[in-house]
């Protein structure tokens, strides 16, 4: 028999249940071992971390955009060759 301790939210002891390990199969599976503990480690992280965006990278053109100075008015097209002739 396993003698499996319960907890209240504070932590102190309350009460413990017997269990029998025939009823749990009676054999370590080892994969499901490491999901659970991978599992419930990962829940326990922070998880505070993030990435850049593009306007947080100095020097990207997303974030040179608007310091950028105004664009020319772009020029009239050339003449035609046959009006530059006639002139």
């Amino acid at each position: 028999m396993i003698e499996l301790p319960i907890y209240d939210s504070t932590g102190k002891k309350v009460d413990s249940l017997k269990i029998d390990e025939q009823t749990l199969g009676g054999e370590i599976r080892h994969a499901l071992l490491k999901q659970a503990y991978v599992i419930t480690h990962g829940n326990q992280r922070q998880g505070s971390a993030r990435t850049k965006s593009r306007g947080d990278i100095e020097g990207s053109p997303a974030s040179s955009t608007s310091r950028r100075a105004p664009a020319t008015p772009a020029q009239a097209p050339p003449a035609p060759r046959s009006a530059r002739a006639a002139a």
